[in-house]
């Protein structure tokens, strides 16, 4: 189970939010960044919007921008599981 803080639950009920989730996990990534990188720019401090845009950049193949969202997202939010495991999988496949 991954424990969330206050602002990821927060996320996570954002209509916005369950949208780009469901596309990402029906496979539409380039639609689902298209919506995470809008809430990105809105609230730049969520970790959780962060890393999700970087596990959609990292399943379009675009291992620098994955990157850059998950070390975004574990300077917000140092603790958070999904952002130190997408980070450590990110830099593990660029090698």
């Amino acid at each position: 189970m991954i424990n969330r803080s206050r602002e990821e639950e927060e996320d996570f009920d954002d209509a916005s939010f369950e949208k780009a989730t469901k596309l990402r996990n029906e496979g539409k990534f380039a639609e689902s960044a298209t919506i995470l990188a809008e809430r990105a720019r809105a609230n730049p401090d969520s970790s959780v919007v962060s890393a999700l845009l970087g596990d959609v950049f990292d399943s379009l193949g675009q291992t620098e921008d994955a990157i850059r969202c998950f070390k975004h997202a574990v300077r917000h939010a140092p603790k958070s599981e999904l952002a130190s495991r997408g980070l450590f999988f990110s830099l593990w496949s660029d090698g």
